[in-house]
């Protein structure tokens, strides 16, 4: 899987997580005691999992900016190599 395919799972990840927060945090506002307490578990896990998500993501996008950099500069190098042969 290349690095954008990576990063628009991630993201999608992302968005899916923060969509089920907003409604386990409705949901908690209805439910009894006994329910409450699961649910707060719940969150605080997917709360977790959004915050190691937009890690994930934020290196996913440093890892292709630097492979890029990299490329580019492997492109000119190999640009001037031709060149000097000439």
């Amino acid at each position: 899987m290349g690095d954008h395919d990576d990063i628009t799972e991630i993201q999608q990840n992302l968005e899916e997580y923060e969509e089920q927060l907003v409604e386990l945090r409705a949901l908690l506002k209805e439910s009894d005691e006994d329910a409450a307490e699961e649910i707060q578990a719940v969150i605080k896990d997917l709360e977790e999992a959004v915050e190691l998500s937009k890690e994930l993501l934020e290196t996913a996008k440093q890892r292709k900016h630097d492979r890029t950099a990299s490329n580019d500069a492997t492109g000119s190098l190999s640009s001037a190599a031709q060149a000097a042969r000439q």
